[in-house]
């Protein structure tokens, strides 16, 4: 098989991935968004969705140790400056608790926890 075809496959496996994570992040949008139509419509800040706070929630359940915004963003499939303005809301409402991790070099950086139960 020649270089060019070996790779050919490899971008259309990588394709395949990055659309199947597209599809179950849409599904849990809609599956959030459809759930939560009847429910009490609670008011959030402008461009914060209930839809994608469940998306985050679901997800860092999972977790049991602090994880930092570039893990939370990989495991959703969300931009990091997405999830950073969610995490930002999250933690001001007491969904999630947040601390600063201090390297030997460059600026500290937060790490993050689900607590509401």
């Amino acid at each position: 098989m020649s270089e060019l075809a070996s790779f050919g496959k490899l971008l259309i496996q990588q394709l395949n991935e990055n659309l199947e994570k597209e599809l179950e992040i849409r599904n849990l949008i809609n599956k959030y968004s459809k759930n939560n139509e009847n429910s009490n419509n609670k008011e959030y800040h402008k461009g914060i969705s209930e839809a994608t706070i469940s998306i985050i929630e679901e997800k860092m359940k999972n977790y049991t140790e602090y994880i930092m915004i570039e893990e939370i963003s990989q495991i959703t499939g969300l931009s990091n400056k997405t999830v950073n303005k969610y995490m930002n809301h999250l933690v001001k409402y007491g969904y999630v608790d947040s601390r600063i991790v201090y390297g030997k070099i460059g600026r500290p950086r937060n790490e993050y926890l689900w607590i509401k139960k």
